[in-house]
């Protein structure tokens, strides 16, 4: 049978409005698509300076390093999926117990990347600057896991906006102030000390007490900014830290002398202290006649170093007491306010004294 001229226009009408329907259909739920992504992601301009998207309801963050991992417990403990290391025992005491044992995602070069990206983070938090070799590793690591990394800056003089960027970050801003002003007032208590009147110290670390960082060095930042006179000035090839001998520290003959002991070989400071006032050696030195070698705090994180974190916040007072009694103020009041506003925890006068001489 013959197709009429009639019956072909109808059949070019039909797959017109086949085709019409169809494209419209289309457009309608891509656009509508988009329009639901955009409206769940908001644009953030990170420490690095890279503007990234991430989702507006966050719940799950994957902390790149150990400092991030603090960085994130204490200021929004809810959303920290893991550790970058088991917590050991001094260290766990003063986290509050549902968030001890968090899954452990290794550090450096020993990340379990399959593990992170099965824990379904929503975002990571990496820390870094604002240098070349950060943002590559950030996009680096946004790649691997299929989330967005977002880099903070956790040098201690910017710790103020760091809070404020988490703050904004979660959406929660009046907790990102709350610990943003506390951090600013931290550095602002700190205090000019006249040149005549400042200490000269000996910051140790190290199973023997032998090993220090030079002053201007980033280990030894809060000797330098609370205008201690650090005696050892020696250049190192291999970053921060370098190992010195029995021979430097008698003739540097520092005034007070920090201990930090040695975590790895579970060596307290407390009992590298007691092994420097028992070294016949070290006897006249003046930190040791004065009764003036002190061991550094470190639960949950050290107060100056290993890790630098944000517990230099409360390590610049306790540091300004002990070097200059007549300029800074600081008490178990202090401690407590600080382990409640960052640590979540109400910690007694028994604990502090145990973080007091750890």
């Amino acid at each position: 049978m013959k197709a009429t001229t009639q019956d072909l226009k109808r059949l070019l009408l039909l797959t017109i409005s086949i085709i019409l329907i169809y494209s419209f259909t289309a457009c309608s739920v891509g656009t509508n698509t988009d329009n639901s992504t955009q409206d769940n992601m908001q644009t953030i301009v990170d420490m690095a300076n890279r503007e990234v998207s991430i989702p507006y309801d966050i719940q799950r963050i994957y902390a790149a390093d150990p400092g991030s991992a603090i960085l994130v417990y204490t200021a929004f403990p809810d959303k920290l999926i893991g550790w970058s290391y088991k917590l050991n025992d001094d260290e766990a005491a003063f986290i509050k117990t549902e968030y001890r044992d968090l899954p452990i995602f290794g550090m450096n070069a020993q990340v379990n990347y399959e593990a992170v990206i099965t824990a379904d983070p929503d975002i990571a938090i990496m820390s870094g600057s604002d240098d070349e070799k950060t943002k590559q590793k950030a996009e680096d690591l946004q790649k691997r896991i299929g989330v967005p990394v977002i880099v903070v800056n956790l040098e201690l003089l910017v710790a103020p906006d760091a809070y404020l960027l988490m703050g904004d970050i979660i959406g929660d801003n009046s907790r990102g102030e709350e610990l943003s002003k506390y951090a600013q007032n931290a550095l602002d208590s700190i205090r000019l000390i006249p040149e005549d009147e400042r200490v000269s110290i000996y910051y140790a670390n190290g199973v023997d007490s032998l090993n220090t960082s030079a002053r201007g060095t980033a280990a030894s930042q809060l000797f330098d900014i609370v205008y201690t006179e650090n005696v050892c000035e020696m250049e190192s090839e291999t970053g921060d830290r370098l190992q010195v001998t029995k021979e430097h520290l008698l003739r540097w003959n520092p005034d007070i002398i920090f201990v930090n002991g040695e975590p790895k070989e579970a060596i307290t400071g407390e009992s590298a202290a007691t092994d420097i006032y028992n070294n016949p050696e070290y006897a006249n030195l003046k930190a040791v006649l004065n009764n003036n070698v002190f061991s550094i705090p470190k639960a949950p994180f050290a107060w100056l170093d290993r890790p630098r974190s944000e517990n230099r916040l409360i390590g610049i007072r306790w540091l300004g007491s002990i070097t200059y009694p007549e300029y800074y103020d600081f008490n178990n009041n202090d401690i407590k306010e600080f382990y409640k506003l960052f640590y979540h925890m109400d910690i007694t006068d028994e604990q502090i004294s145990i973080l007091l001489n750890q």
